[in-house]
């Protein structure tokens, strides 16, 4: 998908379940208003400023709204109703721990139902939005594949998946080379890629054929060029390395790893410590605060203790705690 329409779909995403969120509270505040003291409206928008709030946190480190979930409408809508379930649990926590009784029950139960069901309204808006993209013409990027192989299956399936507003039109290979049935059609052979590229206004041409393994592609990709046609070489590594592999560019570098790690990212590490820490939090308060006495008692019944097991260990940097 284009990074850059990618980021305008999240946003527009993000400003939408914002929209609900907000309209659902303001629907509310009036049907209810004869219920809600005038002295007490300051409550309320503490209220909403907290749902909205940890709404956006919870879909920031749960990654809602991050490109590989948008995507795929199922999954987008599974995630989506995962953050919706916790950011009740959160809301209900925080009215708890800050002992507020003012707001009414009628209240809460109406903003967080009515904000389901925006979001469920919201996901239906995006599928439809979602179509139009796939069906408007002028919105759509024409893609062929030079070579039948597997790597050429495999970006033809990256294509169906990710492809909101790509349009593969099929693979460009020589008929001695095709040994079976493709999901896609076999346009032509390579020496007239570029004629059928000209015929059908692709925008790019994707090719798994190596210029090492045929000469003929150096001339194409001059021409192509020369057409205002983007061409890109998609090179096939398990020829020197037979696992899947990481890929990472340092400036112009590439850097194969045999994995990644998430936690190389800053990112990424201060998101973890700051779950780490809320959900340690939450851990001893709710729930140690009252299981530790109670195992402790019962292990000093059963036996002569002690009741914590201590043992050196190795952490962060081989440093022992």
């Amino acid at each position: 998908m284009n990074r850059q329409f990618e980021r305008y779909l999240q946003m527009t995403l993000v400003v939408l379940d914002l929209f609900a969120i907000t309209m659902v509270y303001f629907f509310c505040k009036v049907v209810l208003t004869k219920s809600i003291p005038v002295n007490y409206w300051s409550v309320y928008f503490q209220y909403w400023t907290i749902s909205v709030g940890s709404w956006l946190l919870l879909s920031f480190f749960l990654r809602n709204y991050a490109g590989k979930t948008i995507l795929n409408f199922e999954h987008f809508t599974k995630r989506t109703t995962q953050v919706y379930l916790l950011w009740i649990i959160f809301v209900l926590f925080y009215l708890f721990l800050s002992r507020e009784y003012r707001i009414s029950r009628g209240f809460i139960i109406s903003s967080m139902i009515g904000f389901g069901l925006g979001l469920m309204g919201n996901r239906f808006l995006y599928l439809g939005i979602k179509k139009y993209f796939k069906n408007s013409h002028y919105l759509i990027k024409k893609v062929i594949i030079l070579g039948y192989n597997d790597t050429a299956k495999k970006l033809a399936k990256y294509f169906e998946e990710d492809g909101i507003n790509t349009q593969l039109l099929g693979f460009i290979e020589d008929d001695k080379n095709v040994h079976e049935l493709s999901h896609y059609p076999i346009i032509t052979d390579v020496s007239k890629a570029l004629h059928v590229a000209k015929e059908f206004d692709v925008a790019e041409i994707y090719s798994t054929i190596t210029p090492e393994q045929n000469n003929d592609i150096y001339e194409l990709m001059y021409q192509s060029e020369k057409e205002c046609i983007k061409f890109k070489i998609v090179p096939n590594l398990s020829v020197f390395i037979t696992r899947d592999v990481h890929i990472e560019y340092f400036g112009e570098l590439p850097i194969l790893s045999l994995r990644s790690d998430p936690l190389d990212d800053v990112g990424n590490r201060i998101k973890k410590r700051v779950l780490d820490i809320v959900v340690s939090f939450l851990v001893i308060v709710f729930i140690l605060s009252w299981l530790i006495p109670l195992l402790g008692l019962l292990i000093l019944l059963e036996s002569k203790g002690p009741i914590f097991f201590k043992q050196l260990r190795t952490g962060k940097n081989k440093k022992p705690f």
